[in-house]
């Protein structure tokens, strides 16, 4: 009994974890800025250099993107499995808010899916 309510109290804890940092949208655009502005003051890039850096940091951001998705729905993927675990937990009530929660963690996912909506 004491290691299933650990595993229900470890579930609820990564969820409410994983979506909290979840919530903060990647600003890939800030990024890549922040990147080539660095680049530039740290290297004293001159006006040539600085013309061949931006399209190299939009492709490394393009990549960046992909994989930034790919972890994205795999850590949703944990998610969804802890959940279903902690469904037999729950009481019906529960099960309802849980599912709802559910929802707008994948609904998130769509919307910060940099790559285009999957739907």
């Amino acid at each position: 009994m004491i290691f299933l309510l650990g595993v229900a109290t470890g579930g609820v804890v990564g969820v409410t974890i994983a979506k909290q940092q979840m919530m903060q949208a990647v600003k890939f655009q800030t990024i890549a800025k922040s990147v080539k502005q660095e680049l530039v003051e740290k290297l004293d890039l001159d006006v040539d250099q600085q013309k061949k850096l931006t399209p190299l940091v939009d492709r490394s951001m393009d990549r960046i993107k992909v994989i930034y998705f790919e972890t994205l729905t795999k850590i949703d993927g944990v998610l969804l499995d802890s959940q279903k675990e902690l469904v037999s937990e729950l009481r019906p009530e529960q099960v309802a808010k849980l599912s709802t929660l559910a929802k707008s963690r994948e609904d998130f996912i769509q919307k910060h899916n940099p790559m285009g909506s999957g739907k």
